[in-house]
C-alpha cells in the first residue's frame, strides 16, 4: 500500500489533475532555499559552503516556527542566468523558491527573472523579510510616539537589497519622504557615479528634494533613520542632529550602524537593532501562508497582512513580538492567507 501497487494510484491521479501534486505528495510543504554565498548576513562573499549554516538555521526556523520542509540548495554561479535556470529546473519540486544571500544587483535579476516563469511565489528574503518587519516596527513606533507617516522625512542607508525593496514598500504603504544613501551619500535623480539601473529607477521615486551630500549631513532634521549597511557609521552626534525625538533602526548584522543604547542617549524616541527588527519575525509565517493559499506569488498585500499582524502583536513595551513565540507566526499565515486574495 505505502509503494507498489497503491502508489500507482496516486501517480495516474496526478497525471489526469496536476494541481493535485500539491496536495498528494510533498510538494505543497516543501521549500527550497538558495544562495551562491555572495551576500552572507554581514559577513560579505563567503562561497557557498560557508553560506551553508545560514540556509539551514533558516530551515529550522521555517521547520519549527512554521511547519514547513526546507531544502538548502547551494549553487556555484555568480551568473544570474545560470542561477535562474537552475532554479527554474529544479522548481516542480517546490511549492516555494526562497532565494537568500545574493548580492545585489544580481539578487533583483534573478526574482525578477525567475518570477516571471513560474507559477509558484519567489522569495527573497534579504528584500522583502527585511523590508515588511521594518514597516511592522515602523507602524508600531509610529503608534508609540504619534507620529503621522505622511509628514516624517525618513533616511534609509544601504542602497543593496534590502535598502531599495524596503524604500519601495514604504513608499507603497504611503510614506512619502525617503532618501537612500549609499557610500557615496545622497542618491537622487541624476546623481553620477556609483549608481546601477536598480539604484537609477529608485532614484526617480525618492530623494523628491534632490538632498545632496553624506550620511551626516542627509540625516539633519529628519525624523526616521533606518540603517541596512555596515557597523559604525552613526554617532550620537548625528542622531541629535535629526528632528526631535527621532526612531532609530540601526539594522546592520552583527555590528549595528549605532548600538540602541547610544542612539538613546543621543536623544531617539525609539532605538532598535537587527536583533530584534529582525526578518526570522516574518517569513515564517509569511511563507506558510503563501502555501496555504497556494499563492502563485507574494504581493505587497500580503506584505502589509505580515506587517500589520506583527505591528498589533507586541506587547505594552515591545514594537515587535517576540520571534521565539510560535503563536505569533500561526497568526501572520493566518493574515497573509485572507490578504491572499486565494
Amino acid at each position: 500500500m505505502v509503494y507498489t501497487p497503491g502508489v500507482a494510484q496516486v501517480c495516474n491521479y496526478i497525471v489526469q489533475n496536476p494541481e493535485m501534486a500539491r496536495e498528494y505528495t510533498s510538494i505543497g510543504n516543501t521549500v527550497c532555499i538558495a544562495t551562491n554565498g555572495s551576500a552572507v548576513l554581514g559577513l560579505g562573499n563567503i562561497g557557498v559552503l560557508a553560506a551553508m549554516p545560514v540556509m539551514e538555521g533558516k530551515s529550522l526556523i521555517l521547520n519549527k516556527m512554521g511547519g514547513i520542509s526546507c531544502v538548502p540548495l547551494l549553487i556555484d554561479s555568480a551568473d544570474a542566468n545560470v542561477l535562474v535556470d537552475t532554479l527554474f529546473n529544479l522548481s516542480k519540486t517546490y511549492g516555494l523558491i526562497m532565494i537568500e544571500d545574493l548580492a545585489a544587483p544580481t539578487c533583483f535579476e534573478v526574482e525578477k527573472n525567475l518570477q516571471a516563469r513560474l507559477d509558484i511565489p519567489v522569495f527573497h528574503d534579504d528584500q522583502h523579510g527585511t523590508a515588511t518587519v521594518i514597516l511592522a516596527a515602523l507602524i508600531k513606533a509610529l503608534k508609540v510616539t504619534r507620529k503621522k507617516k505622511n509628514s516624517l522625512r525618513v533616511v534609509i542607508n544601504g542602497s543593496g537589497a534590502a535598502g531599495i525593496a524596503s524604500a519601495r514598500m514604504l513608499l507603497e504603504y504611503g510614506f512619502k519622504d525617503i532618501i537612500l544613501c549609499d557610500r557615496a551619500g545622497a542618491i537622487y535623480r541624476g546623481r553620477e557615479g556609483d549608481m546601477n539601473p536598480y539604484k537609477e529607477e529608485v532614484s526617480l521615486i525618492t530623494n523628491m528634494r534632490k538632498e545632496k551630500g553624506a550620511l551626516k549631513d542627509i540625516l539633519r532634521n529628519k525624523d526616521v533613520f533606518i540603517g541596512v549597511s555596515g557597523p559604525g557609521l552613526v554617532t550620537k552626534e548625528m542622531i541629535a542632529s535629526m528632528n526631535e525625538t527621532p526612531v532609530v533602526f540601526a539594522l546592520a548584522n552583527p555590528v549595528p550602524e549605532i548600538w540602541p543604547k547610544d542612539a538613546l542617549e543621543a536623544g531617539a524616541s525609539v532605538a532598535l537593532d537587527g536583533r530584534t527588527v529582525n526578518n526570522a519575525l516574518v517569513f515564517p509565517g509569511l511563507i506558510r501562508g503563501a502555501l496555504d493559499s497556494k499563492a502563485s506569488k507574494i504581493t505587497y498585500a500580503m506584505k502589509f497582512a505580515a506587517a500589520e499582524t506583527l505591528a498589533s502583536l507586541g506587547g505594552k513595551n515591545e514594537i515587535v513580538p517576540n520571534f521565539m513565540n510560535i503563536a505569533v507566526h500561526k497568526k501572520v499565515a493566518q493574515a497573509v492567507m485572507s490578504a491572499s486574495g486565494r
